[in-house]
C-alpha cells in the first residue's frame, strides 16, 4: 500500500505543478482507503512528502472494496488566497 501510495502523490504533485502548485500548497487530502489495515504503512510516505506542512486529511474507508478498487485514492484540495481571505471576514 505504501508504493501505491508513493504513486499516488507523485502524480498528484505532477498535476498540481501543471497549475502552479506544489504539495506545500496543499490544505487538505481527502484519502479513500480500501486497506484499513495497511494504510499506516503510508505515514513515513506522508512525512516524506509532506515534510514541513499537515494538510487536514479526511479519511474513507470502503471496508467491503472490490478486489478491481486501488487500495487507496487521494484528493487534493488547494485553497486559494482569495479563498482564505473571504473566511477571514467571516470568521467570528
Amino acid at each position: 500500500m505504501a508504493e501505491q501510495c508513493r504513486a499516488a502523490l507523485e502524480r498528484g504533485a505532477q498535476l498540481l505543478a501543471e497549475q502552479g502548485h506544489a504539495l506545500h500548497d496543499v490544505t487538505h487530502i481527502f484519502c479513500t482507503v480500501a486497506d484499513a489495515e495497511n494504510f499506516p504503512s503510508c505515514f513515513s510516505v506522508f512525512r516524506q512528502f509532506f515534510p514541513s506542512v499537515s494538510p487536514i486529511m479526511t479519511l474513507m474507508w470502503l471496508k467491503d472494496a472490490p478486489s478491481t478498487q486501488p487500495k487507496i485514492v487521494f484528493e487534493l484540495a488547494v485553497q486559494q488566497e482569495e479563498d482564505i481571505a473571504q473566511e477571514e471576514d467571516y470568521a467570528f
